[in-house]
């Protein structure tokens, strides 16, 4: 599959599949360096823009689960894209989920509630507030020192309004804010430009393929053809004619004038 959209040979909605995408980019990093994830959980955004990974050790070791079914205790279940349990040098362990969009938004589990007067009591319903509640469960049996929910979507603005109402759940449920950040697709490309790795030059090819580059500015128009028009010729019947527009609480009125015009050279 990851050769055949390389090669160009998926069509637009199957390389358009979501779980297709979290395949072929993160399943390839699975395989690679360490540093490499590294690199990329690096660029990783709050909603003020600080990066909060951008410290973050090259790792010794990575254990990495694709959808992984998490059901804590006092949670509503979720499923993550990717799981990576992190082991940093000198000891110290970084838990994260991964929940991946690409062409669709995140969901809720209201249709498996009942509402009821006590709704402040129930687990959280937004996705990213659901799955973090979950790890935050998780990372206190694993006894990890620190755990990260990314929000890894192909955009190029940051989806504050995602982030915001997941954080406004948690406030309301838990009294604190959540530990998630946003990482764009569009961050990896330019990490690749140096490897030499066959697998990774063959995803940034497929990163090509599905648009997911980092903006750089617009570009000039690959088809130029030539354009035909002409003045269109307007003529008042009668002398005493007007032309009258209103704009604003405004009135113009204005009677045709005759002028000499030429383009000048």
């Amino acid at each position: 599959m990851f050769r055949a959209l390389v090669h160009g040979k998926l069509s637009r909605e199957q390389a358009n599949m979501e779980d297709l995408v979290t395949s072929l980019v993160f399943g390839t990093l699975e395989h690679c360096e360490p540093s490499w994830i590294a690199g990329f959980l690096r660029r990783a955004q709050l909603s003020n823009g600080t990066r909060p990974l951008h410290t973050l050790a090259e790792p010794v070791k990575v254990v990495w689960e694709f959808w992984p079914w998490i059901h804590e205790d006092g949670c509503i279940g979720c499923e993550p894209d990717v799981s990576l349990q992190l082991q940093l040098p000198e000891g110290r362990h970084v838990d994260l989920f991964l929940e991946i969009k690409f062409l669709s938004g995140k969901s809720s589990r209201d249709d498996l509630l009942t509402p009821t007067s006590e709704q402040e009591r129930l687990p959280a319903r937004d996705q990213l507030a659901r799955e973090w509640q979950n790890l935050r469960k998780r990372t206190q049996q694993t006894q990890a020192d620190d755990a990260w929910l990314l929000y890894v979507t192909p955009d190029i603005v940051m989806p504050t309004r995602d982030l915001a109402e997941a954080q406004q759940e948690l406030l309301r449920k838990d009294k604190i804010s959540g530990h998630i950040a946003w990482l764009s697709l569009r961050e990896l490309h330019p990490l690749l430009r140096g490897a030499r790795s066959g697998w990774l030059t063959s995803l940034r090819t497929a990163l090509e393929r599905l648009e997911l580059l980092p903006f750089q500015g617009i570009s000039k128009a690959r088809h130029r053809e030539r354009a035909s028009w002409s003045f269109v010729r307007f003529e008042f019947k009668r002398r005493s004619s007007s032309l009258s527009w209103s704009f604003g609480g405004f009135q113009w009125t204005r009677r045709p004038m005759l002028f000499d015009w030429r383009f000048s050279k």
